[in-house]
């Protein structure tokens, strides 16, 4: 006899929601005869839905291990699952687990619900594979709350028994934990970051905190995509280390910010490797907390990468270098706007006298203005009281102006 495992998601909306798929996705299942294991289902475009019923159906020999069921994003609603409960009983009378989640920010920027699930098998199942499947309702409700169900395509999935077999692993760590064949749906358990070994892009939909890099990796054309707000910080390491040619982008209108707290010692964001490239294209970044530097690249020539950033704004700032050692560093639809008097040189941002900016926010903007800051003017007037400065006193003034236009 199968066992049917019955998830049942409900969100709150403020409108008709209509009938579209619900995207289901479960990874496959590694598991030893009479041991624990743990079955992972994702649910993408769960906003969309008043409801979502699933039922997973389990091989012979295999059940549910019903006070191990880990939940993201769940909030129980007692009045939504009595609005439920007769139509949904109607359907099916074995329902073994009902959560009710209310209409959350990861909902409404349509990042989906996460649920992993223990099962378990007996001491003596043979070694092989075995096939699962999840059976799917989405319910949709009209403008009089009436619930209409539609029926989702099956998914089916992989149960592996026998002796654990070695992960695969890849040139990537999250936070510390190396990204491997059977982590990669969701490297750290909280549903922030997903890798696919087969385009090698990275997901990130949320924030990340501890004293490991939040990415460093060794992967040649790899893809970064931030698909929500997140702030990744670091206590002890650079927040994120690249060495193999790396895409770095976002949504549209998503803010991210790598922030190093702790020592003073390491970076935002440190790419290197000769002949490499590295490009922020599309984003809202900012770089700021105890950086001793900012968006760097290798002292050293023989291991200096290329810099391109597109159509981006990126906000830096660091004790040391800010924004330099590159190779190259080239802008494309977008401007250095601060400090004033920046410019790139040899593939850094230096100041009037060619030396790297250090000590200073670098600001780079798709608008085409100046940023003029109070310690820009100071900056001015000490060059200014410098002796055979060049600078004379209608500067200084013409930059006060232009700081009280802003």
């Amino acid at each position: 006899m199968k066992k049917i495992f019955s998830l049942l998601f409900v969100l709150f909306a403020g409108m008709t929601v209509f009938a579209q798929n619900a995207r289901i996705t479960v990874d496959d299942v590694q598991i030893e005869a009479g041991k624990q294991s743990l079955l992972t289902i994702f649910v993408k475009n769960a906003s969309k839905y008043r409801a979502v019923d699933m039922y997973v159906e389990l091989p012979e020999g295999f059940t549910f291990v019903y006070d191990e069921v880990e939940k993201h994003y769940a909030h129980v609603d007692d009045d939504l699952l009595t609005k439920l409960s007769g139509f949904t009983d109607r359907l099916y009378s074995d329902i073994l687990l009902r959560v009710a989640i209310n209409n959350n920010s990861a909902f409404a920027k349509d990042e989906g619900f996460l649920a992993k699930i223990a099962i378990t098998c007996s001491a003596d199942m043979p070694a092989g594979e075995y096939e699962g499947v999840v059976k799917s309702i989405v319910f949709n409700e009209d403008r009089n709350g009436i619930f209409s169900p539609y029926y989702h395509d099956d998914v089916p999935f992989t149960i592996i028994v026998g002796p654990e077999t070695p992960a695969e692993e890849y040139d990537i760590t999250i936070g510390g934990t190396r990204v491997n064949n059977l982590n990669k749906g969701d490297v750290l358990g909280d549903g922030v970051f997903t890798f696919n070994p087969s385009t090698n892009m990275l997901i990130v939909k949320g924030d990340y905190s501890g004293e490991k890099a939040a990415v460093n990796s060794s992967i040649d054309n790899l893809y970064i995509s931030f698909t929500r707000n997140s702030t990744l910080e670091s206590s002890v390491e650079t927040v994120i280390t690249l060495t193999g040619t790396t895409t770095m982008t976002s949504n549209s209108g998503v803010k991210v910010t790598l922030k190093k707290s702790g020592e003073n010692k390491a970076s935002g964001i440190y790419h290197h490797g000769a002949g490499k490239y590295f490009v922020i294209s599309n984003m809202d970044l900012t770089v700021c907390g105890n950086n001793k530097f900012g968006i760097v690249s290798a002292a050293t020539a023989n291991d200096q990468s290329y810099l391109n950033i597109n159509h981006s704004n990126i906000d830096v700032s660091a004790s040391s270098v800010v924004l330099g050692d590159f190779r190259t560093l080239a802008l494309a639809s977008c401007y250095l706007t601060a400090p004033a008097g920046a410019s790139i040189q040899n593939g850094s941002v230096v100041d009037a006298y060619g030396s790297q900016i250090a000590g200073q926010r670098v600001v780079i903007s798709t608008e085409q203005s100046l940023v003029i800051s109070v310690e820009d003017i100071t900056r001015l007037i000490d060059e200014y009281l410098t002796p055979n400065s060049s600078m004379t006193l209608g500067d200084i003034t013409d930059l006060i102006d232009r700081y009280l236009e802003q």
